[in-house]
């Protein structure tokens, strides 16, 4: 507010100022969904480093909101200070090499997900007004392509050996969770 002229012996009240908090947060993940079911699934999936995510829509006044992120190297992403919007669009712009669209979710906020074409993914309708401060599981899943994927486990008896025992065995134990074999 600027040029405020006031006449002397008065005073000027209720002069308000309102600013949109910039508090609201959207995160998730991109990631390999080996077994197909569009959820993370710990030991067995795994994250997508590098990935670009664009998150695009209008704040509460109607002005532009354009964001973009990298996923970190375990597949997650977070937009902070997201100011309040009511229909905020999440995109993954380009398909991971050798990888092709998974399952798309939308998160705790609502929304829709979707693969418009091959090479895209998008989350719509994200709603972040109201009491509604941040929307979590965002997720992006890929379907591996046809690569060999070996894993190795090793366990070993008795669970926990003893101090100056020498007697145990190891066992190691390989899988393949791709779709070709190793």
């Amino acid at each position: 507010i600027s040029t405020l002229v006031l006449p002397p012996n008065t005073t000027s009240s209720r002069n308000n100022f309102a600013e949109i908090a910039n508090n609201r947060t959207l995160s998730g993940r991109v990631f390999l969904d080996y077994n197909n079911n569009g959820s993370f699934n710990s030991g067995t999936d795994q994250g997508l480093g590098g990935q670009v995510i664009t998150l695009t829509g209008t704040d509460i006044n109607g002005n532009p909101v354009s964001l973009t992120t990298t996923t970190a190297s375990d597949g997650t992403y977070t937009f902070s200070n997201v100011p309040e919007g009511t229909n905020y669009t999440l995109t993954q712009g380009s398909q991971p090499a050798g990888t092709s669209n998974g399952t798309t979710t939308a998160g705790t906020a609502g929304g829709t997900g979707s693969n418009p074409t091959s090479t895209t993914s998008r989350i719509t309708g994200i709603n972040l007004s109201g009491s509604t401060t941040g929307s979590a599981n965002n997720n992006f899943a890929e379907l591996p392509g046809a690569i060999p994927d070996l894993a190795i486990s090793k366990t070993h008896t008795p669970s926990s050996f003893g101090d100056g025992s020498s007697t145990g065995a190891f066992t190691i134990s390989p899988s393949n969770v791709g779709s070709v074999a190793t």
